[in-house]
């Protein structure tokens, strides 16, 4: 049954609890509060022997009743990796803990070719956490881009090869990857990798080859901010 969320201030038009928290406050100006007061399913002694995500799980899926299963466990798991290893620890070790949180075995990553070292340390390092690691280049199955009229990087290049995300989500889904790993991936090809992935995506890394794959270094360089014409008044 779904948990329907009203105004203090007497609105009667009842919303959900994710339309509650992207408005934070009804339009009326009120608070958003239940409808009623759910039941736990579980009893207290079974409660206080869960974990922290646990517990956290079979609380909030009374509250949150617009959200799956899967969406609730993943919520509570990236809180949990948050509160415990805060500012602690780096982003590869960050989704290594996410994994575990989650009880996945399996992960999958598809790597620009551009990163193949990277990926190679990437793979070592979860494979020593304990995972069953695959990992596919986005070269694998590309079309030439030449038979497609389209412009090469090297135009005097007999093959230029343009990537097949699909065929690389396909690729790790057939190994039955849990979670899958988005690696410098190009723009747009990303995306359609994270389309046609079977399963949750995280990106552990975003392609800049200007700023080290860093976007966030063309905000923070002043150099950066005045080419791109976003440089606040006043500002030198």
């Amino acid at each position: 049954m779904e948990l329907l969320y009203r105004s203090t201030r007497g609105a009667k038009e009842p919303v959900t609890a994710s339309k509650a928290i992207l408005q934070g406050l009804a339009e009326d100006g009120g608070l958003f509060v239940p409808d009623s007061i759910p039941k736990l399913t579980c009893s207290m002694e079974q409660l206080a022997g869960m974990t922290y995500q646990e517990t956290a799980y079979e609380v909030m899926k009374l509250f949150l009743t617009d959200y799956t299963e899967e969406e609730l466990k993943l919520m509570q798991a990236a809180a949990y990796v948050e509160g415990t290893f805060y500012s602690n620890i780096c982003r590869l070790q960050e989704t290594a803990e996410f994994a575990k949180a989650m009880g996945y075995k399996k992960l999958g990553m598809s790597f620009c070719i551009g990163l193949n070292a990277e990926a190679r340390y990437i793979a070592k390092y979860f494979k020593q956490q304990g995972f069953e690691f695959y990992s596919v280049c986005c070269k694998n199955c590309s079309f030439p881009k030449k038979e497609l009229g389209l412009k090469q990087v090297k135009p005097e290049l007999e093959h230029e090869a343009m990537c097949n995300p699909k065929f690389q989500a396909k690729f790790l889904a057939e190994k039955g990857v849990e979670l899958y790993i988005s690696c410098g991936l190009c723009v747009g090809h990303d995306a359609i990798f994270n389309m046609n992935a079977e399963g949750p995506v995280t990106n552990l890394v975003v392609k800049d080859r200007l700023l080290a794959h860093n976007p966030l270094g063309a905000i923070y360089s002043r150099y950066w901010k005045r080419k791109l014409g976003i440089m606040d008044d006043g500002e030198v």
